[in-house]
């Protein structure tokens, strides 16, 4: 096994231990408090990034351009 794939192996196993403990214990969206939006959409990380649908490439895009102008607010940055 080369390098590059023991890498890509050692990743996914890395990304699928973590993403389990975290979906289980996502709350409902009916378990929140009154007056509080749903959660956003979330895209299926239980496949690797290139078996990904479109929609699910475009919401993290989306997602992580949002996130990066919120820390830039946060820090002040213009």
């Amino acid at each position: 096994m080369n390098p590059t794939s023991r890498l890509a192996a050692l990743l996914l196993l890395s990304a699928s231990s973590l993403a389990l403990p975290l979906a289980a214990q996502a709350p409902s969206p009916s378990s929140g408090p009154a007056g509080f939006a749903a959660p956003a959409p979330r895209p299926d990380f239980s496949k690797p990034f290139w078996e990904q649908t479109q929609a699910d490439r475009q919401l993290v895009n989306r997602l992580s351009q949002e996130d990066h102008q919120d820390m830039l607010k946060q820090l002040g940055i213009t």
